[in-house]
């Protein structure tokens, strides 16, 4: 029997989980070896619910004299957020380089992470920045980054760069017992349900979510690849 190939045979139709499926493999397919990142004007760790793991990696690349800012996002648990992510904190976790370092300490959620992140890219004039975060966290976070730097007429290439480690290495802190008991593998099913196309629907009030609507990510997804920043190593 001839399978016959036709162009419904490929497309098939759109639903939530494919949506989110294909926004997981076009983040993932940007673009983010060495040469990419020695080219970017700012380092920016997202710390999520992994603490200092995506920080670690970051500092990491910054130290080597990559970008002229790093940008530290907030953490929200405040006792851990006041001894891991101040300067001092920070230092701890191996940062050498202290020159264009800034960091939030403290945020409550990803909007506010996001809006920092977005106000210093305007206020420090930053052209692109990588950016270091949990891999079961990259799609929200990125999405939330590039809403928020919209609603301050802001667009500008992002690089993904999700965290290395084992999906199943245990890394989220409980923060009312302290331990870490949970994986990647464990949350990552929450973080799509109940958070990501969650946020993504209006507010009540009719403005936008916090998240980035999958239109507007295919929207700056086409742009992103036009930019010159890609197209040097593509």
């Amino acid at each position: 029997m001839t399978h016959t190939q036709t162009r419904e045979n490929h497309i098939g139709w759109r639903t939530p989980e494919s949506e989110y499926f294909a926004v997981c493999t076009q983040m993932l397919s940007i673009p983010r070896d060495p040469e990419i990142i020695g080219k970017v004007d700012a380092i920016v760790a997202w710390p999520g619910i992994v603490l200092e793991r995506a920080t670690t990696q970051a500092i990491k690349v910054y130290n080597a004299g990559n970008g002229r800012h790093l940008l530290v996002a907030g953490y929200h648990v405040p006792e851990v957020a006041e001894d891991r992510f101040t300067l001092d904190g920070l230092t701890g976790l191996g940062m050498v380089r202290t020159d264009g370092v800034h960091t939030q300490v403290h945020a409550n959620h990803a909007g506010q992470q996001a809006n920092w992140v977005a106000e210093k890219v305007k206020w420090l004039g930053i052209k692109n920045f990588a950016l270091y975060v949990p891999a079961f966290h990259l799609p929200r976070a990125m999405l939330t980054i590039i809403e928020s730097l919209r609603r301050l007429d802001l667009l500008i290439p992002i690089i993904p760069v999700p965290t290395v480690m084992s999906p199943f290495e245990p890394c989220v802190l409980d923060s009312k017992t302290g331990e870490r008991n949970l994986s990647q593998m464990d949350v990552i099913h929450g973080e799509v349900n109940l958070r990501m196309m969650k946020y993504q629907r209006p507010n009540d009030n009719g403005t936008p979510g916090d998240v980035l609507t999958t239109p507007l990510w295919e929207d700056y997804l086409q742009w992103l690849y036009e930019q010159p920043l890609l197209k040097s190593v593509i």
